[in-house]
C-alpha cells in the first residue's frame, strides 16, 4: 500500500517538474488582474473570434473570458495531466464545456493558426522559443498578451502597468 502512494505522489509531481521545466512551473494568473486583463484585451463583443491559452493550468482565465463574452471560442492547451483532468472537470461543472475547449497538448507542438487572441503567462527564459513558435504560426493582426514578461525580440503594442500589479504586455503580429 506504500508504494501506490509513492507512486500516486510520483505521478502528481513528475508532470510538475516536467512543465516547470519546458515553459513554466503552475503559477496561475492572480485573480485580481483578471479583469485588466479583460478590459485590455479589447475584445469586441461582435464576430466569433479563437482565443487560445498557452499552459492554461486550471483555466481560471479561460474560464473568466467565457463568462464575459460569448462570441469567443476558448481553447486552453496544457500538458500536466493532473492540471487538464483538473480543468476539464470544472469546465464541466462551472457549464462552460461548450464554450473552452481544453486540449492535452504541447503547445509548441499545436497548430496555432486559428488564433484571433493568444493569451500566456510563461518565464522570460522560454520567451524566444515561444516566439518563434508565434512567428511561424500566427496570421497577421492576432494579438498576444502577455501576463508579467515581455516576449522579447517583440515592441509592445502598449503596456499595462499598475502599483502591486504585473505589468500585461499586448501584442500584435505585423
Amino acid at each position: 500500500m506504500e508504494n501506490l502512494i509513492y507512486l500516486f505522489i510520483l505521478s502528481i509531481l513528475i508532470p510538475f517538474a516536467i512543465t516547470g521545466i519546458s515553459a513554466a512551473p503552475f503559477v496561475p494568473t492572480a485573480k485580481k488582474d483578471l479583469e485588466r486583463i479583460i478590459n485590455f484585451s479589447r475584445i469586441p463583443k461582435g464576430g466569433k473570434l479563437t482565443l487560445i491559452e498557452l499552459g492554461c493550468g486550471t483555466g481560471r482565465v479561460l474560464f473568466e473570458f467565457a463568462r464575459k463574452f460569448n462570441n469567443l471560442n476558448l481553447i486552453g492547451i496544457e500538458m500536466h495531466p493532473f492540471l487538464y483532468f483538473f480543468t476539464k472537470i470544472k469546465a464541466a461543472s462551472l457549464h462552460l464545456k461548450s464554450k473552452v475547449n481544453i486540449k492535452f497538448s504541447n503547445f509548441y507542438k499545436s497548430d496555432l493558426n486559428s488564433a484571433d487572441i493568444v493569451y500566456l503567462y510563461l518565464l522570460p527564459r522560454v520567451m524566444p522559443k515561444v516566439r518563434q513558435k508565434l512567428e511561424k504560426d500566427l496570421k497577421s493582426g492576432t494579438k498576444v498578451i502577455s501576463y508579467a514578461f515581455p516576449i522579447s525580440g517583440w515592441d509592445p503594442k502598449e503596456i499595462s502597468k499598475e502599483e502591486k500589479c504585473l505589468p500585461i504586455y499586448l501584442y500584435e503580429r505585423p
